[in-house]
């Protein structure tokens, strides 16, 4: 009766272990949330060359999820890692490409199930209107440049700022880079060609 009972005793041991969330052997899903735009120039280094601070001004003209798969959520940092890479690698081409105003193919349209994706879910920055929305869908230089020259700084003539991309989410997630460390636009002539909206008439003085 003994022996018997502490084999009982060990199954229900056995039997909770399985039980416990963490041990769960289904495979499990998590996201991050990325975004690139303009982060404006505050400093010169010693060789004259501009350089991003932290706490500048930073504005996102793109925003990315990411989604990964794992085994379980004892892996569920794994999962995150695995959308991060994601976001930066869309990130990255999308930069990379950013003349042919289209997605690069490491831009997954966001994924219906639990197939793992990155891919990006919104152009502009907040409140940006609509109808400039739809200008800059699939233009990820005209959507920083937006971001830039149309709401950070929506008077400067020129600007000079850097192209950031990072990412944010819990463990496994952080991610903070620059796909241009220093990014030259024309804002006024950007605005006279529309980028902030119809540009406004200004009598000669």
């Amino acid at each position: 009766m003994v022996i018997l009972f502490r084999r009982l005793t060990l199954l229900s041991i056995l039997g909770a272990v399985i039980a416990l969330p963490g041990a769960a052997s289904a495979d499990i899903t998590r996201h991050c949330t990325g975004y690139m735009g303009a982060q404006l120039l505050n400093g010169v280094d010693k060789n004259g060359k501009y350089w991003a601070q932290s706490g500048t001004k930073a504005l996102a003209g793109v925003v990315f999820k990411g989604r990964g798969r794992c085994k379980n959520k004892l892996k569920a940092n794994d999962c995150r890692r695995q959308a991060r890479d994601l976001i930066v690698k869309c990130g990255k081409d999308l930069w990379a490409g950013r003349w042919s105003k289209g997605l690069p193919a490491s831009c997954v349209a966001v994924a219906s199930g639990d197939r793992p994706y990155g891919g990006v879910v919104s152009w502009g920055a907040d409140n940006t209107p609509s109808s400039i929305r739809a200008q800059l869908k699939n233009d990820v230089k005209r959507a920083v440049e937006h971001s830039a020259c149309c709401v950070l700084r929506p008077t400067d003539r020129q600007l000079n700022f850097a192209v950031y991309l990072s990412v944010h989410g819990d463990n496994g997630c952080k991610h903070k880079s620059y796909v241009a460390s220093v990014y030259k636009a024309d804002c006024r002539k950007l605005r006279a060609a529309g980028l902030c909206g119809t540009p406004r008439r200004v009598p000669p003085k």
